[in-house]
C-alpha cells in the first residue's frame, strides 16, 4: 500500500505521509511522534486505529492466556507458587500493556488532532471534549452514570469527527 496524494497535498497538509494507507500508517504514525501541527487524512487515522486494536488484543489475549495458565496451577501448587506465577505471567502482560500504552499516548494524541484538523474542526473542540469528561468525572466521580453518559457522548462526537471527510486545498 502506498501514500495516495500529490505533492501539493503533502505540502498544505503539512504532512509527507499525508494520505497513508495500510503498513505506510506506522512509519507515518512514528514519525510525526508528537507533532500536532498538519492534517491526517481519514485512511492514516483508521488503520492506526485498526492496527492498535489489533495489537491491544493480543496483548489482551496474552494477559488471558497467562491469567488462566496462572488459575490452572491453583489446584496443584502452594500459594506462594501461584502469586509467584501471577506476578511473573500476569505482571509481565499488565507491564508490556501499560508500555505500549504510554509509547502511543502522544502519537494518538498527535493523530487525532491533525484529523480533527483535516475534517476542519478547530483541535480546542477536542480540548474542551476533554475538559468536560475530566470535570464530570472531576464533581460526579468516575464510576457514576453522569460521568458515563458524558464520556459516551464524547466518544460518539469524537467518532463521527473522525468519520467526516477531508477538507480540499484550494488551488
Amino acid at each position: 500500500m502506498a501514500i495516495k496524494s500529490n505533492r501539493f497535498e503533502q505540502d498544505f497538509a503539512k504532512n509527507r505521509y499525508y494520505g497513508a494507507t495500510g503498513l505506510t500508517t506506522i512509519p507515518a504514525f512514528f514519525t510525526k511522534y508528537v507533532n500536532f501541527s498538519g492534517r491526517s487524512r481519514r485512511s492514516e487515522y483508521w488503520y492506526i486505529t485498526l492496527w492498535t486494536f489489533i495489537l491491544y488484543i493480543l496483548f489482551f489475549t496474552g494477559l488471558f492466556t497467562a491469567l488462566t495458565g496462572t488459575a490452572y496451577t491453583l489446584s496443584t501448587n502452594s500459594v506462594e507458587d501461584i502469586w509467584s506465577g501471577i506476578w511473573v505471567g500476569a505482571g509481565f502482560m499488565i507491564i508490556i500493556l501499560i508500555i505500549f500504552g504510554l509509547a502511543v499516548l502522544l502519537p494518538s494524541l498527535a493523530l487525532i488532532i491533525r484529523r480533527y484538523r483535516d475534517a476542519g474542526i478547530p483541535w480546542w473542540v477536542l480540548l474542551i471534549q476533554y475538559a468536560i469528561v475530566l470535570f464530570a468525572n472531576v464533581i460526579w466521580g468516575y464510576s457514576s452514570n453522569q460521568s458515563a453518559l458524558i464520556g459516551l457522548v464524547s466518544g460518539i462526537l469524537t467518532f463521527v469527527i473522525t468519520l467526516l471527510p477531508s477538507r480540499t486545498p484550494q488551488q
